[in-house]
């Protein structure tokens, strides 16, 4: 979790770094929530908005996979 928390941030901070003044910031997907802490700081000074979306999985899981 520590390693894959890590990964995950890495594009989001790169986002917040290139983002313009104002701008907005699309995440969908899996994310670990409490797991990983967000600059906020960062995103106020910049006025960034965040859009935030859970991704639907049950889809693409192979129905032979055991649940």
């Amino acid at each position: 979790m520590k390693k894959a928390g890590l990964d995950r941030l890495a594009a989001v901070y790169t986002a917040i770094e290139t983002v313009r003044r104002g701008g907005t910031i699309s995440l969908s997907g899996v994310y670990g929530g409490m797991a990983d802490p967000m600059p906020m700081m960062s995103l106020f000074d910049k006025q960034i908005q965040l859009r935030i979306g859970q991704a639907h999985l049950k889809r693409s899981i192979p129905t032979s996979c055991p649940s």
